[in-house]
């Protein structure tokens, strides 16, 4: 009986020694029909095991584009949520950073991207002339 128990243990030990531990994985989802406000909505659902607090990043370069694009300036109304649907504590910590408290239960992040060129003009609602608006030009 002795030998029965160790054996059945050693094999469960194998078997889950040998399993393959979850890869995180990544699923983004876009719609580029639907654009409110020059913006598009993304929703990145996600699998895996996270630490209790993480961050989020968006580029700040990307490769052969000699520029700091910041790209995270882009982005608003970031939020994450649980399998349940419940929202996580998320922080902006700078331009392109976002920190997600509970993000072991992550489930799903939802943002907005500005299309950019909307966001780089200063709007001025008193003038019609197109000639006097102001292009801001990202450096």
């Amino acid at each position: 009986m002795k030998k029965a128990i160790i054996s059945l243990g050693a094999t469960v030990w194998l078997v889950l020694s040998c399993t393959k531990h979850a890869v995180p994985e990544y699923y983004y989802a876009v719609d580029l029909n639907q654009i409110t406000n020059d913006e598009l909505r993304v929703e990145m659902n996600f699998t895996g095991v996270l630490p209790d607090t993480g961050n989020f990043y968006f580029p700040r370069i990307v490769p052969g584009i000699y520029d700091a694009g910041e790209y995270g300036k882009f982005v608003s109304n970031l939020r994450a949520f649980n399998r349940k649907g419940q929202d996580l504590v998320v922080n902006r910590i700078d331009t392109n950073c976002w920190q997600i408290i509970g993000a072991n239960k992550l489930h799903a992040i939802f943002y907005s991207v500005s299309d950019g060129w909307a966001s780089s003009i200063l709007k001025v609602s008193d003038h019609t002339d197109l000639q006097k608006a102001i292009l801001i030009v990202p450096l």
